[in-house]
């Protein structure tokens, strides 16, 4: 046979070596690689005992040839025909052959081991196992070679870009790299004989530890050697690796052969660090969003625990930032959440990490509880200005709840709502106030729930509600002609609850209106069916939520609905509501406030001086009665501010021509400082709240 052949490059030692080793194993006389063409076949390497070689000899294949129908069969064949033109022309008597198939089940070549003496060929599944590793090899070798004109194989091909080839002899501890192995480790190829352990000298140390364990899955538990690592070049360059191996073992199920690739994916894990980097952060501020700020918690926990340190984890919500929006629109809200950012930014030392998690919700990390606190004083001070936008100038507070890890909690996410729960206990206490996480609060947290599961339950039913009364005395206080109705309510598991524990949650929930319905409901009934024993002037007042004033209520339906089938009922109710209400819809607040006065309802603001309201507000809505908020009224006498205040209500209230009632009067100093001044005076010194029928009573 004449052959054009040629010396095996260097550069190929890796498959030299496996079709040596292979040949060995399975005891032939020649191994033969062919890469198969439409018409032909070529040699593409010969291994024989004696010497190798890469070939050019070509095969024509004629239509009925054996080995043209083979070709068109997937399994292996042993071949004992001597009239084969194959056959005889490898100069053997006996051969096994078989096919090499793309993904797309094209066969690409063949491996063919030809004996020169006839004795019995090994069985099919010891040759499929014992060229498991070559056939790999060489389907990648000829893939890389050939241009094929298939987007499936192009892609197949394409994935071999940057890839090396490795080889290891589990026996020997012989490694075996390919010419682009050498190269993604950053060293001239065939430089050096590789070893196992030169392998791990360029691991980096942190990977040091899932590599030993990835390898020790599959040489034990014979799983499949994938993982990504990094790998540090001698220059100092740190590259991303990703590294695949299959391992091969004997009958008895020794390791016997290590083979796989290795592809350098630095730029492919710097493209997922950028797009991470976008998906975790906020575009308005910069800061680290929801997502990005757990993944670092998480790696906070991880790193402390480790060290056994603790660190805090704070919430942090602007107050009233929802108003901000709707009374001057989004741009405006967006450039305060961005300043904001900026101001917290300035606030926190360099150790501590931000983050904005929600619309004007923001976390933060710090580690010393000195450190930890100085900043919280800072965040406060930070809000001491305004955000000037303009000519807009908006001036924002914010309340803010920490916990502790790991004392209150070992998770980001129980860290992170542990500090919502101690943020939201200090919004509770009259919010811009700062709250530690403690057991206390969570147990209010608890009951908050339970007390708003049970309104729920409630609502259809009013199971349990009741009204209590409260007279207002007036300067003829000879008989109870003014009441406030106050709403009671005992729950058989929880007994009695307070109002304002459980008004705020109704509120929140959205339940109020349930409420208001069922208290406006029984003024009513109570008017109606006590007419005969009420003094013709009495009123009632009914305490009237900002979410009723300022969405579509069921309460304020009722009432229109009552006044509207009895317009004389007007005379006899009057509407409270707080300064809240002003801070919501105020159309549709100012719409309601009017509708009700048109009817011939009295208009009061109750809780008056404790929030945002002013005079101001009293000239632009529709208020007949102001209602002192009785945390002026309890230090009247002893506290020189606070009758100072109470003094210039009672002056601009006399000047806009405005009544005024006090809350709070609990002593007969107060109540005799304040009779002349006040239209009516509301507290415990007069009469605890109770059943209409008792005051029905005492006046009989």
């Amino acid at each position: 046979m004449e052959l054009s052949s040629l010396p095996f490059e260097q550069e190929d030692e890796l498959l030299l070596q496996i079709a040596k080793d292979t040949l060995t194993r399975l005891k032939g006389d020649t191994l033969h690689l062919f890469e198969s063409k439409p018409d032909e076949i070529r040699s593409r390497l010969i291994i024989n005992n004696s010497s190798d070689h890469l070939d050019s000899i070509s095969f024509k294949i004629t239509i009925d040839s054996p080995l043209s129908l083979r070709q068109q069969h997937f399994e292996c064949y042993s071949v004992q025909e001597s009239n084969d033109p194959f056959i005889k022309q490898l100069e053997a008597i006996n051969a096994v052959y078989l096919p090499i198939y793309n993904a797309l089940d094209k066969q690409l070549g063949s491996l063919v081991l030809s004996f020169k003496e006839i004795t019995e060929t090994p069985a099919q599944s010891d040759i499929e196992l014992e060229t498991n590793a070559l056939i790999y090899f060489f389907r990648a070798y000829l893939l890389q070679e050939q241009q094929i004109d298939s987007d499936y194989l192009l892609l197949e091909i394409a994935q071999f870009a940057k890839i090396g080839y490795w080889y290891r002899d589990m026996v020997t501890d012989r490694v075996i790299w390919s010419k682009e192995t050498f190269e993604i480790f950053g060293e001239v190829p065939f430089s050096f004989h590789p070893t196992v352990d030169q392998y791990y000298e360029y691991l980096h140390p942190n990977d040091f530890l899932a590599m030993k364990e990835a390898e020790k899955n599959s040489v034990f538990n014979k799983v499949k050697l994938n993982i990504d690592h990094r790998i540090i070049l001698k220059s100092g360059e740190v590259r991303w690796i990703h590294l695949q191996g299959q391992l091969r073992r004997d009958r008895q199920g020794n390791p016997i052969e290590f083979f796989g690739m290795v592809q350098d994916i630095t730029e492919q894990k710097e493209k997922e660090r950028y797009l991470k980097e976008i998906s975790h952060t906020d575009f308005l501020t910069g800061l680290k969003n929801r997502r990005g700020f757990l993944d670092f918690l998480d790696q906070t926990i991880a790193n402390s625990t480790q060290s056994h340190q603790q660190f805090f984890v704070t919430y942090i919500d602007l107050d009233y930032f929802k108003e901000i929006n709707d009374i001057y629109g989004h741009e405006v809200g967006d450039f305060v959440l961005s300043q904001f950012g900026k101001r917290l930014i300035a606030a926190i030392p360099e150790n501590a990490q931000l983050a904005r998690i929600g619309g004007d919700e923001f976390a933060m990390i710090t580690h010393d509880t000195e450190e930890h606190m100085i900043t919280i004083d800072k965040i406060f001070n930070a809000l001491r200005y305004p955000f000037e936008l303009s000519d807009i100038e908006v001036t924002m507070s914010a309340s803010m709840g920490s916990a502790i890890f790991p004392d209150d909690a070992l998770t980001a996410t129980g860290l992170l709502a542990l500090a919502d729960d101690a943020m939201f206990f200090a919004k509770k206490e009259g919010k811009n106030k700062f709250r530690l996480f403690e057991p206390e609060i969570q147990s209010s947290i608890e009951r908050s729930s339970t007390i708003r599961k049970k309104l729920s339950e409630i609502c259809g039913s009013h199971y349990g509600l009741s009204l209590a009364y409260q007279p207002i005395i007036t300067h003829d206080n000879s008989q109870y002609n003014h009441f406030e109705s106050l709403l009671r309510w005992h729950d058989d598991e929880l007994g009695s609850i307070s109002p304002a524990e459980f008004i705020p949650i109704a509120e929140e929930s959205g339940l109020i209106h349930h409420l208001t319905d069922f208290v406006v409901k029984q003024v009513v009934n109570d008017l109606q069916e006590k007419v005969s024993r009420l003094p013709d002037d009495v009123t009632f007042s009914i305490n009237i939520s900002a979410f009723d004033l300022s969405k579509p209520s069921n309460g304020l339906s009722t009432l229109y609905d009552a006044l509207n089938s009895n317009p004389s009922l007007a005379k006899h109710i009057n509407v409270e509501y707080t300064e809240t209400a002003l801070m919501e819809d105020e159309a549709l607040v100012l719409k309601n406030l009017n509708t009700l006065r048109e009817k011939g309802i009295r208009i009061a603001l109750d809780d008056f001086g404790t929030g945002y309201s002013s005079m101001t507000h009293c000239h632009h809505f529709p208020v007949d009665i102001i209602k002192i908020d009785r945390s002026f009224i309890h230090d009247y006498h002893s506290n020189v501010a606070s009758r100072n205040i109470v003094d210039c209500i009672f002056y601009m209230a006399d000047v806009m021509g405005l009544d005024i009632i006090v809350e709070g009067v609990e002593d007969q100093q107060t109540c005799e400082s304040l009779k002349s001044k006040a239209f009516g005076m509301q507290g415990y010194f007069f009469a605890k709240p109770e059943r209409l029928e008792s005051f029905l009573q005492s006046s009989d």
